[in-house]
């Protein structure tokens, strides 16, 4: 076996030229002799196959980077409808209560009016009934006000849980890009190595 030279990558074996492997120094035969006119023909199919894998790796890999977005949208549209329902929920349940609570007051205000056109002349009765109607005006304006303290604590409470769903879903995407990345990348080592 004669090697030719330290920058040259072929071997004579028995008046025929071989591409050698370098391994750890030991200079190994290919099995095939190659003729200097297969050269450039082996290097060209060499090169169309290089090609024709990373197309094809290349359409694997924009498919699945489609299909992940695609489920990874779909996934954050339906989260987003879900919390736009449940902030409607909310809003529509407590604007009943406010509604009502505003219809008892205008109807007070009625009765109020009411009162006082019929019982202008007694100054009594109408000063005892508008004592009663202070008290009860009180009474709304508390329970108005308990009514606005519960529906800011639930507001806030529903956009926290929306933070939290927001952060876990943060969190799984980055999770599935970080196992995508990798996948690719032993996939890229893998076709290096074969």
């Amino acid at each position: 076996m004669k090697l030719l030279g330290k920058d040259n990558q072929y071997i004579y074996m028995q008046n025929q030229m071989f591409p050698y492997l370098n391994i750890n120094n030991q200079y190994l035969p290919c099995i095939l002799p190659i003729k200097s006119g297969d050269v450039a023909v082996m290097l060209e199919k060499f090169g169309a196959d290089i090609s024709k894998a990373l197309q094809a790796k290349r359409k694997r890999i924009e498919m699945c980077t489609k299909s992940s977005l695609e489920n990874r949208n779909h996934k954050i549209e339906q989260i987003w409808n879900t919390q736009k329902n449940d902030r409607k929920k909310l809003n529509d349940e407590y604007n009943k209560q406010f509604e009502a609570i505003f219809q008892q007051w205008e109807n007070d205000i009625l009765k109020s009016k009411d009162q006082e056109d019929r019982l202008g002349n007694l100054y009594r009765q109408q000063q005892k009934l508008f004592q009663q109607m202070r008290v009860v005006q009180g009474q709304r304006v508390k329970t108005l006000k308990q009514l606005m303290d519960q529906f800011l604590k639930s507001l806030e409470e529903l956009e926290q849980a929306h933070s939290a769903q927001h952060s876990s879903v943060q969190n799984e995407l980055r999770k599935e890009m970080a196992l995508f990345q990798k996948k690719i990348l032993m996939e890229t080592v893998r076709y290096f190595i074969v």
